[in-house]
């Protein structure tokens, strides 16, 4: 959610700021984040067509100066803005573009944007598959350049991902993980985020209580940071779970506390929102005066303002409301129209309902050619949703066929790894034994003390350094890889190791030296101790 006035204002001063910079890639991401800003308004009509200006802008500028990273920006942008459009060829077109340019590209975030717009562009297309190894491509880049933030953007689109094939406690993994990353980072407004998804995945689940929880820690972090619009959406979401689980009273006596959620949508021109979700819930009390004065509210302010989902979401409550009153000539308007939407946009679940609702309405009215044409057609449309519901569940096998495999090859790179190092250490420690049998043996033969000492300084060296490496990945572990921790640690092992490595190297080697030098001068003497 945002303040839609004040973000218009911001934005364009962030613009203003940015053409007295006459920094070029400054300008593009200017455009483009303030494009991106439209995406936050829902679905309001108009909304991409205003980010689409903002897009083609930046991309103008970048191809005017010729700056491949600003081209790879603007692909990807305008790849997103096709695919809000509903025009899939155009974006997946866009998207290609932008991996080509990025293929030679030393920039991970680049290559990460790329790859998780390419998958978000799959994914709308239902190629589902192909989504899903795009986003892995984007997961293996980012843990490779160890960078919080490109892990924590991927881990959130593979959240969504999962959720989009009825995977929701791997969803829930990928956001419980995004949500550390947040923390780590400490970018807490991005924490309230997660936990609306966490909120939203498990009221999925039908895990309602779970998910209150979810939505009071938004609310609650909201209020610590100071940060209003969270706790706003918060509240929005925590009204909708009630809807959900058909608590109907207890949800509008939870809005009816908390009046700031109705006055912020009045203030962005979006109150046929809750007008509409009002005439819903009255209908479902069987409260139908309620319901029809605020269907009658919200219809002009969504057919004006709204995008296809909202309208057809309308369309589908209209029709139920109307059929109820026996009204069955306006259920058929608002049916039909609900069904167009579903075929222009290819939703399938859209169209199988409203075909059933006509199926229904045209027996009722006697119409049995209609009731007959309806009734085959929302049999196609429920075969093919048996069919998808079928790939779905040969895409979850894939998918989980592709982890156990991305799995395995990295316990084995771990084994692999672990045995390189254990054969390295191996030889450490044999060099280190020969090492110090030589030393002594040199104190048994007559060698000049040069060489003892030389040998001896390697030798304590060697040992000390090889304590040293052992310690470390242990002190890594204990400090949590906090630098200061580690400075602490290996000052006080220092403090320990340097004056006793001195201490130790000087006893062995004045020992070793003095032993080799009373050998040389007394060699009678040793005859008769033998």
């Amino acid at each position: 959610m945002q303040d839609s006035a004040r973000a218009e204002a911001y934005g364009r001063q962030a613009v203003e700021a940015a053409e007295m910079s006459r920094d070029w890639m400054v300008m593009i991401k200017t455009y483009i984040k303030n494009g991106g800003r439209y995406f936050q308004s829902g679905e309001l009509s108009g909304s991409v067509d205003m980010a689409m200006q903002n897009f083609r802008q930046a991309e103008n500028i970048a191809r005017e100066e010729k700056l491949d990273e600003g081209l790879v920006l603007t692909d990807c942008a305008l790849a997103e803005g096709y695919r809000q459009r509903g025009e899939n060829d155009k974006a997946l077109a866009y998207c290609n573009q932008a991996v080509s340019l990025a293929g030679e590209s030393e920039n991970d975030t680049l290559k990460v944007l790329v790859y998780t717009t390419l998958g978000r562009v799959y994914l709308e297309r239902n190629e589902k598959l192909s989504s899903f190894r795009n986003y892995l491509k984007a997961l293996d880049i980012a843990e490779q350049s160890k960078k919080d933030t490109l892990i924590r953007n991927v881990t959130q689109y593979l959240a969504y991902f999962y959720l989009s094939i009825h995977a929701n406690d791997k969803g829930i993994d990928y956001a419980m993980r995004t949500a550390h990353l947040d923390r780590k980072m400490h970018d807490y407004s991005e924490v309230s985020s997660d936990y609306e998804t966490l909120g939203d995945l498990y009221t999925n689940k039908k895990e309602y209580d779970i998910a209150l929880g979810y939505y009071e820690h938004e609310r609650a972090l909201g209020d610590s940071i100071h940060f209003p619009l969270s706790m706003i959406s918060a509240y929005f979401h925590i009204f909708s779970l009630y809807l959900d689980s058909r608590q109907y009273q207890k949800g509008m006596a939870y809005l009816a506390q908390h009046p700031q959620v109705l006055n912020y949508f009045d203030h962005t021109g979006q109150r046929f929102y809750f007008e509409e979700y009002f005439g819903d819930v009255y209908m479902q009390m069987g409260n139908l005066d309620s319901a029809a004065y605020y269907f009658k509210l919200a219809e002009p302010q969504a057919e004006a303002k709204g995008g296809p989902s909202i309208k057809q979401e309308l369309y589908a409550q209209l029709g139920d409301f109307y059929r109820r009153k026996a009204d069955l000539g306006k259920a058929e308007k608002y049916y039909l129209k609900e069904r167009a939407i579903g075929q222009a946009d290819g939703i399938l679940p859209t169209r199988e309902y409203a075909a059933l609702m006509l199926d229904s309405v045209y027996l009722q009215m006697h119409n049995y050619q209609q009731a007959y044409f309806y009734h085959t057609e929302y049999t196609k449309d429920a075969d093919s949703l048996r069919n998808l519901a079928r790939e779905t569940d040969l895409l979850k096998l894939e998918v989980d066929s592709d982890n156990r495999r991305r799995e395995r090859e990295a316990r084995e790179d771990q084994l692999a790894t672990e045995h390189r190092h254990n054969v390295q250490y191996m030889g450490f420690t044999v060099g280190l034994v020969l090492l110090f049998l030589l030393l002594v043996m040199m104190g048994w033969l007559a060698v000049p003390p040069s060489v003892i000492r030389t040998l001896g300084f390697l030798s304590f060296i060697f040992l000390f350094e090889f304590i040293i490496l052992l310690t470390d990945k242990q002190i890594q572990g204990w400090t949590n890889e906090e630098p200061w921790k580690i400075l602490m640690i290996k000052i006080v092992l220092a403090a320990i190791l340097v004056p006793l490595h001195h201490w130790l190297e000087h006893k062995v080697i004045v020992y070793l030296s003095n032993r080799n030098r009373f050998k040389t001068e007394h060699p009678a003497k040793e005859m008769v101790q033998v």
